[in-house]
């Protein structure tokens, strides 16, 4: 012991009179979170990245490569996702009694907590195309499915509440889309089923999974005028486009699985589709055809940087690509 040890004391208890802020967060989970990567072209002069790591959502400033936080977690978050519109962000985490973290992007706020019905996590959260209503998927072994709705402004966190919640499948559903405001689509492991949201219920109906490849790990939606394509990357590295219930085409441009998907609305009207091949491939939006690929293995070249697609963003003003 030091020579000026004077021995245990109870003071030695209380807590610190120091006060500790959070600067940085160097991490993104990937183990188990597909296309949890959104950029903000709307707050200010600067675009702002939004991901998650540890019990937190992340806003990176990316010129001042400066970070804000989402706090309010309890437990590792595992969901996320941005509304443009609105500017809403919707965060989910583990844990047998998981929180939903609504937040605005002009602020960083909390507008609210949603916890009724959710339970053992929060694995796929998506707002539906108007943003009032939030679509979840449960960790547990039923993969339930809850709705949220926003009765009234969405900013006020009172006019949140759950409207349903009901079993999705026993097989495991890594995917969920809206379709439009009242449909959406659930894929996964042998599992393609459409629901849709009526008079506060949710009814589901299965559809057959493809015969090249049934398991699926990515998706997202082409919205093209009124129509909605769903894009659903398959394990073993297909393109499968959903229309309908059916797929209407495939497309075979990968040669692992096919995890991340970006086919949000842009200036340069293309769509990308990212895979464990640590390749991007480019399509055009209206014909869905394959432009040109990019091959990350020979962009990260330091082998410390993992160089597998699991997210993707673009910024088609000035051409940016995020990964």
């Amino acid at each position: 012991a030091p020579s000026d040890y004077l021995g245990f004391k109870s003071s030695q208890l209380s807590k610190p009179k120091v006060e500790i802020e959070l600067d940085y967060v160097y991490g993104f989970r990937t183990k188990d979170c597909r296309n949890n990567l959104f950029l903000d072209m709307n707050n200010g002069k600067n675009n702002v990245l939004m991901y998650n790591a540890a019990a937190l959502g992340i806003c990176l400033n990316v010129e001042e490569n400066s970070q804000t936080f989402l706090k309010g977690h309890k437990d590792d978050v595992i969901s996320i996702d941005y509304h443009a519109k609105s500017g809403l962000i919707a965060t989910g985490e583990l844990g047998p009694k998981p929180r939903i973290l609504i937040h605005d992007s002009k602020d960083y706020s909390t507008v609210c907590q949603l916890r009724q019905g959710v339970v053992k996590g929060v694995s796929i959260l998506k707002f539906s195309p108007s943003g009032k209503r939030l679509a979840a998927v449960c960790i547990n072994d039923d993969n339930s499915i809850a709705i949220f709705e926003a009765r009234g402004d969405p900013f006020n966190g009172d006019n949140w509440n759950m409207t349903c919640i009901t079993k999705g499948d026993r097989k495991k559903i890594t995917c969920l889309e809206w379709i439009s405001e009242d449909e959406l689509l659930t894929l996964g492991k042998r599992h393609v089923k459409g629901w849709r949201f009526k008079s506060g219920t949710l009814k589901g109906s299965a559809f057959k999974p493809s015969k090249t490849c049934d398991v699926v790990v990515g998706s997202g939606v082409l919205r093209i005028r009124n129509s909605a394509l769903v894009l659903a990357g398959a394990a073993n590295g297909e393109l499968q486009i959903w229309r309908s219930g059916s797929i209407s085409s495939t497309r075979k441009n990968h040669a692992r699985a096919l995890d991340a998907i970006y086919a949000r609305e842009n200036e340069m009207k293309v769509f990308m589709t990212g895979g464990r091949d640590s390749v991007i491939n480019f399509y055009d939006r209206t014909t869905q055809e394959n432009i040109g690929f990019l091959n990350v293995k020979q962009e990260i070249t330091e082998h410390s940087i993992p160089n597998r697609v699991r997210a993707l963003e673009l910024d088609s003003h000035t051409g940016d690509l995020f990964n």
